[in-house]
């Protein structure tokens, strides 16, 4: 999927390039003008679909340790140390916890 998004995005840079050398042909430079052109062309012509960004947010809930990292205040106890899934599926909604990678997280 990651390469995927990376395709696509590299696509999006030529077509911007494309349009941008367009707008320069047809008046002299690249000017405010062209960031009009390009967000019309943006707004109409979006990266990522719909079923790319639900497929995306899928693969962001399904690796729940990956949430993410949170500064406590000085002073503050430490969170409960887990070691893997068992003990972050009993944490409730919103605990703080201390992954496998030593950092702390919140569960959401």
């Amino acid at each position: 999927m990651l390469i995927g998004f990376m395709r696509k995005m590299a696509l999006r840079d030529v077509k911007v390039q494309k349009l941008a050398n367009a707008y320069e042909r047809k008046h002299g430079r690249l000017d405010s003008g062209f960031t009009g052109e390009l967000a019309e062309f943006s707004a109409a012509n979006p990266v990522f679909s719909d079923a790319d960004l639900a497929a995306a947010q899928g693969a962001i809930e399904a690796t729940p340790l990956a949430g993410p990292t949170i500064t406590m205040p000085e002073g503050t106890p430490g969170a409960a140390a887990i070691g893997g899934q068992e003990e972050f599926d009993a944490l409730p909604s919103g605990a703080v916890f201390t992954g496998p990678d030593g950092k702390m997280r919140r569960k959401q």
